[in-house]
């Protein structure tokens, strides 16, 4: 694939509003991070300047970060958005589950400048998920329990 370089100044130029809700950064590369907001950064107990324009080996464990470079190489490839999710532990060592959307910028030529990601913390909600899932399953089981022993115990039966 082609990638236009962008420099340091023209990233810290782009449209950086999201510093609240999501954890954003934009990657130069597969493998490298451009601007990285506040969110992101404290998600790792770091400052911004710590880990824009590094590689994302330096900050995610190898296994972790391989998975965020083969989705990264798919938007790279793809010029394609894409979204995915992806169990991420925090600085504290706490595995959160984050919805990662990946937006890649193209130039008038059709050629990426630079990826734009926004990753959401949805852990809470997929546990509150799971829980319904279970409940719902529990009901079920409960139902069907029910049901079985009243034809057992039926007059009729």
């Amino acid at each position: 694939f082609f990638f236009k370089q962008k420099t340091a100044y023209e990233i810290k130029e782009c449209d950086w509003s999201s510093d609240v809700c999501s954890s954003d950064l934009y990657l130069k590369d597969e493998k490298t991070y451009g601007v990285v907001n506040n969110v992101y950064a404290k998600f790792f107990n770091k400052s911004k300047k710590e880990i824009e324009f590094k590689n994302i080996y330096d900050f995610l464990p190898d296994n972790i970060a391989d998975i965020c470079v083969k989705s990264n190489r798919e938007v790279f490839n793809k010029k394609k958005q894409i979204q995915t999710e992806i169990w991420m532990p925090n600085y504290k060592g706490e595995q959160k589950l984050l919805s990662v959307t990946k937006t890649p910028k193209l130039d008038t030529d059709g050629n990426i400048e630079y990826v734009v990601c926004s990753a959401q913390d949805i852990t809470e909600q997929h546990i509150t998920e799971q829980k319904l899932k279970h409940r719902i399953k529990m009901r079920s089981e409960e139902r069907r329990v029910g049901k079985e022993c009243r034809s057992r115990w039926s007059p009729d039966h």
